[in-house]
């Protein structure tokens, strides 16, 4: 085995400019940062407009939301906070298996419910859940799964 325990002379040059380098970029970053009151958080949440940082997710009990499907449906088309949700999640939504699928479907949503079962809970009214998430973060999520397995 031939292993030189020192770093051969013939990289050093190479190893020394690219470091200079480096430190250039570093202080020419420091340097370009705006300061004062050109620099501060809400300069920042301004320039970045009406997205949010975090993804969304609204909340909320509907009580029966086979009724308002209309009103969610208008609710993706004016409400930008409403719109740019990567989940919504309803509560008290009423549905039963006697409602399908397709009468409750948001474009670019994926849907998960979870109804009231009267053998499991003793009652036949009221109750359930509903999830519907973006299409783009199922896709994402699914490629990872995959990868993963």
């Amino acid at each position: 085995m031939n292993i030189r325990p020192t770093v051969p002379m013939d990289l050093l040059p190479v190893f020394l400019a690219s470091a200079a380098d480096l430190v250039h970029v570093l202080a020419k970053k420091v340097w370009a940062r705006k300061r004062g009151k050109r620099g501060g958080l809400l300069v920042r949440l301004r320039r970045r407009g009406a997205r949010t940082a975090l993804p969304g997710i609204f909340l909320s009990n509907v009580r029966s939301l086979g009724n308002k499907m209309d009103e969610l449906s208008l609710l993706m088309r004016r409400n930008k906070d409403f719109a740019t949700s990567c989940v919504l999640c309803f509560t008290e939504t009423w549905l039963n298996e006697r409602i399908p699928d397709c009468a409750l479907e948001l474009q670019g949503f994926g849907l998960f419910r979870a109804d009231r079962h009267c053998a499991l809970s003793g009652k036949s009214r009221g109750g359930g859940l509903c999830f519907y998430t973006e299409t783009k973060a199922l896709e994402t999520c699914s490629e990872e799964l995959q990868s993963v397995v």
